[in-house]
């Protein structure tokens, strides 16, 4: 999977980065509780994440909130099934890709992104003065019209 390939293209990577492999085993938690692999998913967590989050209190809480679904009938329908939206797999996805492109020494977003983001924030900053200017589409306005869609 994701940590196999991430290890075979940047080792060291993501010893380096706790924070990034406990959001990937994080992610492989989830993937296990949604399948309803109880058992597996306790060991998992005992022998993969607990370690992880030892030394850090907002870890431990991400932790103790996948565990929670374990409680729950449907984990999907829970309080706390956000863990399952995609979009949260789509920041772990960002998060790594941003690692990688930093640990090959590159810039950890595209230019173009930056540039998206600077546009916005000049809209931002004229949408406070009442003189008219037209404006783009935010990046942001336009997946949120995409996902309604």
């Amino acid at each position: 999977g994701a940590l196999a390939l991430t290890r075979a293209l940047a080792p060291g990577l993501l010893e380096g980065d706790a924070r990034l492999l406990f959001r990937l085993r994080r992610h492989m938690l989830v993937q296990l509780i949604a399948r309803g692999e109880v058992a597996d998913a306790v060991a998992f967590a005992q022998q993969e994440l607990a370690p992880l989050a030892g030394a850090s209190p907002d870890l431990r809480k991400q932790l103790e909130q996948v565990l929670a679904l374990l409680i729950f009938d449907d984990p999907r329908a829970s309080p706390l099934g956000f863990f399952f939206a995609e979009d949260q797999l789509r920041e772990t996805a960002r998060m790594l890709n941003a690692a990688l492109l930093v640990y090959q020494g590159k810039q950890p977003q595209a230019r173009l992104g930056r540039v998206v983001q600077y546009a916005q924030w000049a809209q931002d900053c004229l949408a406070s003065d009442p003189t008219p200017v037209p404006c783009m589409v935010r990046a942001d306005a336009r997946s949120e019209a995409q996902r309604e869609a």
